[in-house]
């Protein structure tokens, strides 16, 4: 088997993905509880259940745009990156990234004003924001450039 750059694309999905189920399943749900279990307040006790929703809810698009951007480098291992599907996916990844971050403003504002936001918590959202924001940026640029491409495509083959 030849190691190319789309192989080692595609490795990092399946990796990304799995490191992205195990933090979701065996890590998160931990370490919310030992955050929370210093607060006595009732509140405080019954955080963690709408975090992990809310990161759990978050998790279903991200799953769907690691799909796709699979399907992308599948598309160009198969030299069809410059078609329609290609397009498609693009824009599936950049709604995806949308309602990611639509997730993450509603949970923080929401938490912020029951007034039991932590600090991690909110560092954490934030963080998942703005690289999704940068995720939407590119995904945008990369779909310009390919209906730019596909038009250039389709005025050469009505030229010949």
């Amino acid at each position: 088997m030849k190691f190319t750059p789309t192989l080692f694309l595609k490795l990092t999905t399946f990796v990304l993905g799995g490191l992205v189920l195990i933090f979701l399943l065996l890590w998160l749900p931990v370490q919310l509880n030992q955050l929370t279990a210093s607060y006595l307040e009732d509140i405080a006790r019954y955080y963690p259940i709408p975090v992990l929703v809310g990161i759990y809810l978050s998790a279903i698009p991200f799953f769907i745009a690691l799909f796709n951007a699979y399907r992308l480098v599948h598309y160009i291992e198969q030299q069809q990156a410059f078609s329609e599907a290609a397009v498609k996916a693009l824009t599936r990844i950049k709604h995806c990234a949308l309602f990611i971050i639509c997730l993450y403003v509603i949970g923080v504002i929401w938490l912020g004003l029951l007034g039991v936001l932590f600090k991690t918590v909110a560092v954490f959202a934030i963080t998942i924001v703005f690289v999704t924001l940068v995720l939407i940026f590119f995904a945008s640029v990369l779909q310009e450039l390919l209906r730019h491409a596909l038009a250039i495509k389709a005025e050469n083959e009505l030229t010949i």
